[in-house]
């Protein structure tokens, strides 16, 4: 409705990407990479199951891993817009071919209604409190989950390991399997 661009952040049309390009051969893709480990604990936190969640980021990244090189698509890593949110989001402004304006790093001060005209914390974010609560997520600033897998019992960094552990390595998110 009058806008140049619209998002859309379904994770599962991962795997629909060769049908979003035979419809939109232009679109830009933004396809973002997180350690997998903390992905997996966030999997853990919401649907209590930590094998899971390392299997949804094996299964879901080498879907889109296939897709790296194509000139429409820009991986981003959430640890960068931990690190240095301005610069990662003037890469993505420049990418998709919009001016960068400095309100996008303060986006949470504009108040923003998608679910709900709440924004307030509920008490946790599963069922009734759900839309309130990603009402509220979105007016914060970007909330840093890196390092959450450290939390981990031996025997569950052991199962991520077994798992997932020469893709964390391939991905760059550790050198070796100490950890």
């Amino acid at each position: 409705m009058g806008k140049a661009r619209w998002v859309e952040k379904t994770p599962k049309h991962i795997y629909r990407l060769n049908e979003i390009f035979q419809y939109f051969p232009d679109g830009k893709i933004l396809l973002l990479l997180r350690d997998g480990r903390d992905v997996a604990c966030s999997i853990q936190d919401r649907r209590g199951n930590l094998e899971a969640g390392i299997d949804r980021w094996i299964k879901d990244n080498q879907a889109g891993q296939k897709f790296w090189n194509h000139p429409n698509v820009y991986l981003v890593r959430y640890e960068n817009l931990v690190i240095d949110f301005e610069k990662t989001v003037r890469s993505v402004i420049d990418f998709v071919g919009e001016q960068f304006e400095d309100s996008l790093c303060s986006y949470y001060k504009s108040p923003r209604y998608f679910f709900t005209y709440r924004i307030e914390s509920p008490p946790n974010a599963f069922g009734e409190n759900h839309e309130i609560y990603r009402n509220w997520q979105i007016n914060q600033p970007l909330f840093d989950g890196r390092g959450k897998w450290q939390r981990l019992t031996k025997e569950e960094k052991q199962l991520i390991k077994d798992k997932a552990g020469e893709m964390l390595i391939k991905y760059g998110y550790t050198t070796d399997m100490n950890w």
